[in-house]
């Protein structure tokens, strides 16, 4: 699993899945680690065909798959004996030997603007000016401290921009674009936290006063907190932030680690989210009515309230009493 071969082998003038010989290399090479990192030693080789309508019907590829994950990829190659047109990878790859395609599929993607032939129009280049100063504004090359007011005012600013870029529901997808992307919805996270500062100190009062060796308060206060805190800790768990602030009281965000954002403001989400997290799965899975793991194929409305310690607790129509 290297790319050195194809290195020699592939044209440095040809386009491959419609990007330069190296970019498409650096991904080919990336996909490999991704094998290594799940115990893949070697690729097992396996004939096939495409078979999209829309695609490369019926043009022969080869399949590949882990020998420890099973998981496999697969690329449809275009040329003969002697020269290599073109590689892709193949979404849609069949083969008589069914039993290799049973487990992941691994693959890669281009963006738009990363094609060879791509040109930005004049509205891709304004918006990419603006995104670049978006970014420059928070990511620097050294550590930036945020305050409240600085993500609510960068958000308030920036909103128009991100709501205004082309997206894959447009039938565009620009990788230039991602990083502002990716740091809108981190600093409109923290936004969306500080607004729920007040009520996640008055849920925090409300534990304080409930008595902490009985099962029933705490899932009262469990339940009265339910809605409230499945978004919460969405928000505030989902790859927000590092486990502690430094002694400043500067917390690191994990998507941005050269950005610390000062926890004071939004210290009690922060508390609420942890503690919630930390009580409620030992009782939802006491009380959960099926294997909260289980493959759930009788009901839809099941596996979306899988874990709602509400609709367990309705499900079995459990009563806690005091």
């Amino acid at each position: 699993m290297n790319v050195d071969m194809l290195d020699i082998v592939l044209d440095d003038s040809k386009t491959y899945q419609d990007v330069s010989k190296d970019l498409f290399l650096k991904n080919l090479d990336k996909l490999f680690t991704r094998f290594k990192e799940k115990k893949d030693s070697h690729l097992e080789a396996f004939p096939g065909v495409c078979s999209a309508e829309i695609c490369n019907k019926g043009c022969k590829g080869f399949g590949f798959v882990g020998n420890h994950s099973k998981c496999h990829t697969a690329f449809i190659f275009d040329g003969d004996e002697t020269q290599v047109n073109d590689i892709y990878i193949c979404n849609s790859f069949e083969s008589e030997r069914k039993d290799l395609l049973m487990n992941d599929f691994m693959a890669f993607e281009f963006a738009d603007d990363e094609a060879a032939n791509f040109k930005p129009t004049i509205d891709y280049l304004l918006q990419l000016k603006q995104c670049e100063k978006a970014c420059d504004e928070i990511i620097k090359d050294e550590p930036s401290y945020l305050y409240s007011d600085n993500y609510l005012q960068w958000v308030n600013e920036y909103r128009p921009l991100y709501q205004s870029l082309p997206d894959i529901f447009t039938g565009h997808n620009y990788k230039n674009f991602d990083q502002f992307n990716r740091l809108f919805s981190v600093m409109n996270n923290l936004t969306i936290i500080y607004a729920k500062e007040f009520k996640a100190k008055k849920m925090l009062a409300a534990y304080e006063l409930i008595d902490h060796k009985s099962e029933y308060e705490l899932i009262q206060w469990l339940l009265d907190y339910e809605f409230f805190c499945e978004k919460l800790i969405k928000e505030v768990c989902h790859n927000m932030f590092a486990k502690s602030a430094d002694k400043d009281g500067f917390i690191e965000l994990l998507q941005f680690p050269s950005v610390k954002v000062l926890i004071y403001p939004i210290n009690n989400a922060i508390v609420a989210a942890n503690l919630y997290q930390k009580l409620y799965w030992p009782v939802l899975e006491k009380y959960a009515a099926f294997p909260l793991d289980e493959d759930l194929n009788w009901s839809s409305y099941a596996n979306e309230k899988r874990y709602s310690l509400k609709f367990h607790l309705d499900f079995k129509a459990i009563e806690i009493v005091k």
